[in-house]
């Protein structure tokens, strides 16, 4: 299994620009949720202000990406606020863009907790789930599978990040709960802060 925290360690390649490699894959292309995860970490190096964590993301496929080419991070630094900071990135290869992602980082800030969704009370185990790989070395297991309606359920561990720094580590968990959230059309993911907890992660 590939490494999570080394392949998404990206080299810089100028200003404002990254490349990231990928493994190969059996189906011929990159895996789109790395390609997802790789411009999520381009995005969040070229944002230094402290207390700044990513809350939205949007990203477009646009051609699908050769495994056998690196692939050049773009970054544009559309607005450092206060409260907001936004990043537009395009990854690219020779061909041509192969995804427009844009991502919104937001300040910590008190305010009502809004959320809708909950922890389930009826799953299983991440031990007792079907594990998964997608090439970017992350234990994911397959806790729930569902077409009607088009939601699965996902445990994401985050315990493998245990040697980097908790700055570094919680950028890992948020690029892998963007990788793992392109394995299929809808579903939700749980990310494991440590051996013994997990933690819920939107996605």
């Amino acid at each position: 299994m590939t490494d999570a925290a080394k392949i998404l360690s990206l080299e810089p390649h100028g200003a404002d620009a990254f490349v990231g490699e990928s493994p190969a894959y059996e189906w011929g292309r990159i895996y789109g949720g790395l390609v997802i995860a790789q411009s999520l970490c381009a995005a969040m190096r070229t944002v230094d202000i402290e207390g700044h964590h990513v809350h939205s993301l949007h990203a477009y496929f646009i051609l699908g990406g050769d495994p056998n080419e690196p692939v050049r991070y773009e970054v544009d630094r559309l607005r450092n606020g206060r409260s907001f900071t936004t990043r537009r990135v395009v990854a690219r290869q020779s061909g041509g863009a192969i995804l427009n992602l844009s991502c919104s980082f937001q300040r910590d800030e008190d305010g009502p907790d809004v959320s809708t969704s909950a922890m389930p009370t009826d799953i299983k185990p991440p031990e007792d789930s079907e594990k998964i790989d997608w090439g970017i070395g992350v234990d994911a297991r397959l806790e729930h599978e569902s077409t009607s309606p088009a939601r699965h359920r996902v445990w994401n561990p985050t315990r493998a990040f245990a040697t980097t720094s908790t700055r570094e580590r919680a950028k890992l968990h948020k690029s892998c709960g963007a990788a793992t959230s392109n394995a299929w059309w809808r579903c939700n993911c749980w990310n494991r802060a440590s051996s013994s907890r997990w933690l819920r992660s939107s996605v």
